[in-house]
């Protein structure tokens, strides 16, 4: 049950695709709402209720008592560390995110990722999977989830989160770009197969998560999950482009596969998503003008 009272939500990376959406949640509820940032503030202007705070570290924010902390945001300079020394990078992760931790929340949710899991298989993954990522975005999801697990708080596992002002470096981004042009419709691999959730859902779990102290380990996303081709052959159809020809460029890749098992996720945290890809699809392209 959500408390009667509730206490000031800090949410870190405030400015970014899923900070944004989640300020715009919960700025519509009567409560005191801190948004940290580390760069450019967030672009939409909030009611009275939301304070935007730029800090240099995320960790040297010293929070109000018993404030609620939303952890969405991400390790910089990821592509760096990745090949010049990801032992340390994630090392450095795990230590600033233990000093944040380590001030004085009521409440920890923190926004992790269906990464954590192998893509070798189409089995459905579950919360109580072991998991041992070989990927170092992976790696880092997972030491924060045990950091945050262990402090009773909340790791959300999201699958790919789409919608307005999502990062350009994703295949549903890569696919779009394509819409306007002619000739075939090229991806790296068609035969990819992931979850994905449109991110007003992704930001109503985060609600639901820090709301109502919810603790353990969930499954975010949205069912049955689709291949690259269905994306590609969704958007051309929504286009009216459904004549032309796809092509992947890395056909000689291993077949990925990533998909979770939800429903015991949404029972837990009693949350649904309202979306559906498709619906998702056809708000995002109305935005980017493509049909």
């Amino acid at each position: 049950m959500i408390d009667e009272v509730f206490p000031r939500i800090v949410i870190t990376g405030a400015a970014g695709f899923v900070g944004e959406a989640l300020l715009r949640r919960l700025s519509a509820c009567d409560l005191d709402i801190i948004g940290l940032y580390r760069s450019a503030p967030p672009h939409s202007v909030y009611p009275s209720n939301v304070r935007l705070e730029k800090v240099a570290a995320y960790e040297d924010f010293v929070p109000p008592r018993s404030a609620r902390l939303v952890h969405l945001a991400e390790s910089r300079a990821l592509s760096q560390a990745e090949s010049l020394d990801p032992v340390a990078h994630v090392s450095k992760v795990r230590s600033a995110t233990c000093e944040l931790l380590a001030r004085e929340w009521s409440h920890v949710v923190y926004a992790s990722s269906s990464a954590v899991y192998e893509d070798k298989s189409c089995r459905l993954h579950q919360i109580d999977d072991d998991v041992n990522p070989t990927q170092l975005y992976g790696k880092i999801k997972k030491t924060c989830e045990g950091l945050v697990t262990s402090c009773s708080g909340a790791s959300l596992r999201f699958s790919n989160i789409f919608g307005p002002g999502m990062s350009s470096n994703n295949v549903l981004s890569d696919i779009l770009s394509q819409i306007r042009s002619s000739g075939p419709l090229t991806v790296r691999n068609l035969s990819t197969v992931r979850n994905f959730l449109w991110v007003e859902d992704a930001a109503d779990a985060l609600k639901l998560a820090v709301l109502n102290s919810a603790s353990g380990i969930f499954n975010i996303g949205q069912a049955p999950a689709v291949s690259v081709r269905d994306l590609c052959q969704m958007a051309l159809n929504l286009s009216g482009q459904n004549g032309r020809t796809l092509r992947e460029n890395n056909q000689d890749a291993a077949r990925s596969c990533l998909q979770m098992e939800l429903e015991v996720s949404q029972s837990k945290l009693k949350w649904e998503p309202q979306t559906s890809i498709e619906e998702g699809l056809i708000m995002l392209m109305r935005d980017r003008g493509l049909i």
